[in-house]
């Protein structure tokens, strides 16, 4: 990866556990945000070295709307900037129920969004590259073929991604979803028992920061996310229903009866999603850049 352009940042050259040891509320709290920004682009160029990925991701911090983390798309990643400058608080919405609990959110949020929208980055130089990785990977990140852009493909923004305005749960279990909420969940869980070892998470301000991402997780985890959906829609596996359910959309078999109410969600969501994208398609266009093996955008 030598011949590509690492973006730079002031912590380049330290070793992985001191950055990770800035992602310590203690430390976190000290940081100002250009100092943050580069602790996430840091992190990420770790990661995308780690990973073998064929470009680096560049971090750019944006006004986003209130509960949207992040987003990615042409090798970018994109932040939302009150989620890194401040600790605020929201109203959280129990995916699936009509509930909402008020949650603050802080430095551990801000790392699971660099993980998510990474792996999102991941996931497209699998596809560009059609690397299958564990004999799976490749085919469940191909059924969001829209946005996953294997070559053969034809080209649609958010073809078959589902928005989280067009179904919040099923968005979250569509595969290219699941796969980025899993590995970042796994990612900063990962990082607090590291933390553990290191630093006095007894203090109150780490305390407080691990307490309100665990009370998130509890509410809204992607674990969480399936038990409910198969609650939900009496289904024990409502990750492979969507799945199927998505392939059976990209082959044109949506005139077929839909099979489970799980099923005809899924097409409900991608028929509105089509509708949602065709919305943003002009002003996503004006985005896209030379290389034209990276266009594609997912959202947390």
């Amino acid at each position: 990866m030598n011949h590509l352009t690492r973006p730079q940042t002031i912590y380049q050259g330290w070793d992985i556990d001191r950055i990770k040891g800035l992602f310590a509320r203690e430390n976190w709290i000290g940081l100002n945000l250009d100092q943050r920004k580069d602790l996430l682009q840091e992190y990420a160029n770790i990661r995308t070295e780690k990973m073998g990925m064929d470009f680096y991701p560049s971090l750019h911090l944006d006004e986003m709307d209130e509960g949207v983390g992040g987003s990615y798309l042409d090798g970018k990643i994109h932040m939302n900037i009150n989620e890194v400058a401040n600790d605020f608080r929201s109203t959280l919405t129990i995916t699936g129920q009509m509930e909402n609990t008020e949650i603050k959110h802080s430095n551990f949020e801000a790392f699971e969004t660099i993980c998510h929208e990474h792996q999102h980055a991941y996931q497209d130089f699998v596809m560009r590259n059609k690397i299958d990785t564990d004999g799976q990977f490749l085919e469940d990140m191909s059924v969001n073929d829209g946005i996953a852009m294997a070559k053969d493909y034809p080209y649609r923004i958010s073809s078959l991604y589902i928005l989280a305005d067009a179904n919040p749960l099923v968005y979250r279990l569509q595969p290219c979803e699941n796969d980025a909420y899993v590995k970042s969940e796994m990612e900063t869980y990962r990082l607090i028992e590291e933390l553990e070892d290191r630093i006095d998470l007894q203090s109150p301000a780490n305390r407080e920061s691990i307490e309100s991402y665990q009370k998130m997780r509890s509410i809204n985890g992607q674990e969480v996310i399936r038990n409910r959906a198969s609650l939900i829609y009496g289904v024990e596996n409502p990750s492979q229903v969507i799945k199927e359910s998505l392939e059976s959309i990209r082959a044109g078999n949506i005139n077929k009866v839909p099979s489970s109410p799980l099923e005809r969600d899924v097409l409900d969501s991608s028929l509105r999603t089509l509708e949602l994208s065709n919305r943003n398609e002009n002003k996503l266009e004006d985005n896209i850049e030379v290389n034209k093996d990276i266009k594609w955008g997912l959202s947390l």
